[in-house]
């Protein structure tokens, strides 16, 4: 065995960790063992279910159906591999001594058609009860695998493992993720997720347009910073506070601000702890979470989402808009060149298909409505 070769095998592995490209993994382990065919899968005995990672060019298409519509439940090799306990490597004459193998179906019928007599491998513990397998296999007419072969697989199998579970839970942390980001950019708030000193780690949609728009907010070498510098004092006090907090070195919550803005409301700041596994980087960097609010751009859900909700005709939605949006009934007649009367009458069928008897009241829901305000206007 080349130790060069064999660490260019592991590290490998850890690159089909985060990229899935078992499927070279596989080539490279059949190459460093001296063969030509290897087969790297997951399987649950306990529930029946496997998953093929990958697996050299012998292995057909056709051959990999049969093997997972047949074969798998029948392989003597895996079966006897998990008997003898997980986490050990073996060789195949160990498992199936030859007399034995040529008489079984597998051989027959799967493996001596692809080139398959002889095996290294083993399996591996997993999360959730599964095991790992691995096997990599020489034809009849090559040298048999020895006890060389076995310790070398040994060590693969541990980093295998590990692999594997690595990248299932980075494929549980891309997902939960891309849930919580999606979530956050369907708020009308801006969010920014910041260090302990205030430099930006995350920024929603929302928070990046309030950067491009707002003059009393700015990054500076991505630190965000309010430009009025008593505020900016406070800000950088709550950020400094609520991320310490967030990992048991502070008893600082975070707080509200308000930012004055001319000729505009004030922008309203939330300052948060927050748990820094949210990033998903491993990182355990302290990190709060900031929100702000701006009264000025609230969203409004689109005509078409109304009309779906509540069964709006097309004018029904329109004034239902209309009205979220700040209008009167007097001027938004005027504006559509229609009476008065014929708003009312509209007015009259959105209370009675929303449950409300009073505009107030409609106008209150809507707005406040969470579920309504994550859909973009």
């Amino acid at each position: 065995m080349d130790p060069g070769r064999f660490s260019s095998l592991l590290a490998s592995l850890y690159d089909a960790s985060v990229s899935a490209g078992w499927t070279s993994v596989a080539d490279l382990a059949a190459r460093t063992f001296d063969s030509a065919s290897c087969l790297l899968q997951v399987q649950n005995r306990l529930n029946g279910s496997g998953q093929v990672l990958g697996h050299t060019s012998n292995f057909t298409a056709e051959k990999m159906a049969a093997y997972r519509e047949y074969y798998y439940a029948h392989d003597l090799w895996a079966t006897r591999a998990l008997e003898l306990g997980v986490g050990r490597p073996v060789i195949g004459s160990e498992l199936v001594p030859e007399p034995e193998i040529y008489s079984t179906e597998l051989y027959n019928d799967w493996l001596r058609p692809t080139g398959i007599f002889d095996l290294v491998g083993g399996s591996v513990a997993l999360a959730a009860g599964s095991v790992g397998l691995v096997g990599v296999h020489r034809p009849a007419d090559a040298a048999r695998f020895d006890h060389a072969d076995r310790l070398w697989m040994g060590h693969f199998l541990e980093h295998f493992g590990r692999a594997v579970d690595l990248q299932n839970r980075l494929g549980q942390v891309e997902l939960r993720l891309s849930a919580a980001h999606d979530a956050l950019e369907r708020l009308d708030v801006g969010v920014f997720v910041v260090n302990t000193w205030g430099r930006v780690v995350y920024a929603s949609p929302s928070a990046e347009t309030h950067l491009r728009q707002r003059t009393e907010i700015v990054l500076q070498h991505q630190v965000l910073t309010l430009t009025d510098p008593t505020r900016d004092a406070e800000l950088k006090r709550l950020i400094h506070g609520a991320s310490l907090g967030a990992v048991g070195k502070s008893l600082s919550s975070g707080g509200l601000m308000s930012v004055p803005r001319r000729e505009a409301t004030p922008l309203t700041l939330l300052i948060s702890p927050l748990s820094p596994g949210f990033l998903g980087s491993g990182s355990a960097e302290p990190v709060a979470m900031i929100f702000i609010g701006d009264a000025q751009t609230r969203r409004r859900p689109p005509q078409a989402v109304l009309a779906k909700l509540y069964g709006f005709s097309a004018a029904e939605g329109q004034l239902a808009c209309a009205l979220l949006a700040g209008d009167c009934i007097q001027d938004y007649a005027r504006h559509m060149g229609v009476s008065i009367n014929t708003v009312r009458s509209q007015l009259k069928s959105i209370f009675a298909k929303t449950g409300h008897a009073r505009q107030a009241a409609l106008i209150r829901d809507l707005a406040n409505n969470p579920v309504l305000r994550m859909m973009q206007s």
